[in-house]
């Protein structure tokens, strides 16, 4: 492997007004970075997104309750987690890595 530079930039200096339908998030464990920069803008977002996430390692992920922290965020706004197949899962328990949908349900 060699290293790689890439120009990133913070999604919420990108003063993005679409509200896109399905956000995809495969990022090697760094999934609760991503998140952290992107809650405040889907808490605005009206409908919500389906998020497909790639959960790496699970609870063997080094940074573990950061990522559930992030996850209880989403929770908090209102969505729900499925597998890929549409079977119901709990984030705490998976113990590999995992394609997890957060769906969102009805807005109070």
């Amino acid at each position: 492997m060699i290293p790689v530079d890439i120009e990133v930039a913070r999604f919420d200096g990108l003063a993005i007004t679409d509200v896109p339908d399905l956000v995809k998030i495969d990022v090697e464990g760094a999934e609760y970075r991503v998140l952290a920069g992107m809650l405040p803008s889907i808490a605005l977002w009206s409908p919500l997104p389906v998020i497909l996430c790639e959960v790496g390692w699970g609870a063997g992920h080094p940074e573990w309750p950061q990522e559930l922290a992030a996850f209880d965020a989403l929770k908090a706004l209102g969505y729900g987690t499925t597998l890929v197949n549409g079977d119901e899962v709990d984030v705490r328990d998976l113990r590999s890595t995992t394609d997890v949908l957060f769906i969102p349900g009805p807005r109070a």
